[in-house]
């Protein structure tokens, strides 16, 4: 893989052109207009229940789709801003174990579009960014 700089962090490409299953970050030029379209937010639980929670600061981890559901980003602010999202996205099929489907979610919160199951596939998710289940 190679490894460029952006102005904000590090950005992981396959040297031989993009691949689908890759985790990206990318810079706020780039992650805006990917960004723009997204499907979402939606509060993320395990099959349990459990709710994704960012271990920093204790708050419920919120998830939104790119690219037609393909790539999965992490937010920390319902309002969907850019300032409260990691800009790495993740292929959705390695944190969801089923097609994803959002479901209705009883948060009551009128920006949350529902609650996704997924898998915790690694608790590093980026800088500054520990995932754990509560509970």
């Amino acid at each position: 893989m190679a490894t460029t700089r952006s102005r904000r962090e590090a950005v992981r490409a396959p040297a031989a052109g993009p691949r689908t299953g890759a985790t990206v970050a990318m810079d706020d030029g780039v992650f805006a207009r990917r960004f723009r379209d997204h499907e979402g937010p939606y509060h993320l639980y395990d099959s349990g229940d459990r709710p994704l929670i960012r271990a920093e600061t204790g708050a419920h981890v919120l998830g939104a789709l790119l690219d037609h559901r393909a790539r999965l980003v992490f937010l920390d602010d319902p309002g969907g801003g850019e300032d409260g999202v990691l800009k790495i996205t993740y292929p959705t099929g390695e944190w969801s174990s089923e097609p994803v489907e959002p479901k209705a979610c009883a948060c009551g919160d009128g920006r949350c579009q529902g609650r996704l199951v997924i898998t915790l596939h690694e608790s590093h998710a980026g800088p500054d960014w520990m995932l754990t289940f509560r509970g």
